[in-house]
C-alpha cells in the first residue's frame, strides 16, 4: 500500500548504533524480563539499535525461529550473510487480534472529493453487481499492489485511522476509508473475520560485530 505498509518496529525504536559484540548483547538481554523494561533498556544502551517485535503465527511478521523459541531464551536471526545479526530476548507468549482485508487505493491528490466519491460508488456498485474484487483492483487501484491483499495485521501495524475503520467490520463487507491528512482514500473489502493469533513478543538488538 503506497507509503502505508510499514511496521512500527525498527523505525519507531531505532537509535544510532555503535559496535557491540554478541556476547555483550546477550549478557545485557539476560537482565530484561518484560516488555515494560524496553524503555529503560533503550536508555541504558542509547548507542544500540533496540526495538520490540510481535511475531504472529500467520502473516508477514511470522518468523519460525522467533515464534517457536521458549520464553526467556535469546535467539539470533539474520536475513542473509551480509546483513547484521539481530538477537531477540523472548519476553512472553500471548495473542493478538489480527485483521485481513483487500483494498483499492485511490490517490487523493489526483481528483476532487466529489470525483473520488463518484468513483468509489461506481466501484462498490460494480462489486455488488458481481464484478470480482480482484478485477476492480487491477482496473482502479493506484499503488501497484496487483491483488490489493493485505496480510494479517495487528493493531499498531497500520495507519491508526485505517485500522480503526476496518477492525470492527464483519467479513464480506465493502466500504470506504478516508485518511485525508495523507490524501489516502480506499475501497476496502473485509476478506476474513478477525482472528486471535498466537504471538511471541521480543525485545531485540541489532549486533554490529
Amino acid at each position: 500500500m503506497k507509503q502505508f505498509l510499514f511496521f512500527l518496529i525498527v523505525a519507531a525504536h531505532a537509535s544510532l548504533s555503535f559496535s557491540q559484540t554478541q556476547e555483550e548483547v546477550r549478557a545485557a538481554l539476560e537482565g530484561v524480563n518484560s516488555l515494560e523494561d524496553l524503555e529503560a533498556f533503550k536508555e541504558d544502551h542509547s548507542d544500540w539499535t533496540v526495538f520490540s517485535r510481535k511475531v504472529m503465527s500467520l502473516g508477514s511478521t511470522y518468523d519460525s525461529t522467533i515464534f517457536h523459541a521458549e520464553v526467556d531464551s535469546v535467539v539470533s536471526t539474520r536475513t542473509n550473510e551480509n546483513s547484521p545479526i539481530i538477537l531477540h530476548k523472548i519476553i512472553a507468549k500471548g495473542t493478538e487480534e489480527a485483521c485481513k482485508v483487500q483494498y483499492i487505493y485511490l490517490d487523493g491528490k489526483r481528483r476532487s472529493m466529489g470525483e473520488m466519491n463518484v468513483l468509489r460508488s461506481r466501484i462498490i456498485d460494480a462489486y455488488k453487481n458481481g464484478t470480482p474484487f480482484i478485477q476492480l483492483v487491477r482496473k482502479y487501484s493506484e499503488d501497484g499492489n496487483a491483488t490489493g491483499t493485505l496480510d494479517w495485521f495487528y493493531e499498531g501495524m497500520m495507519d491508526a485511522t485505517f485500522d480503526m475503520a476496518v477492525r470492527d467490520k464483519p467479513a464480506g463487507s465493502i466500504f470506504t476509508v478516508d485518511v485525508p491528512l495523507r490524501y489516502w482514500y480506499y475501497v476496502v473489502l473485509k476478506s476474513e473475520e478477525n482472528r486471535k493469533l498466537p504471538t511471541t513478543y521480543t525485545i531485540s538488538v541489532r549486533v554490529n560485530r
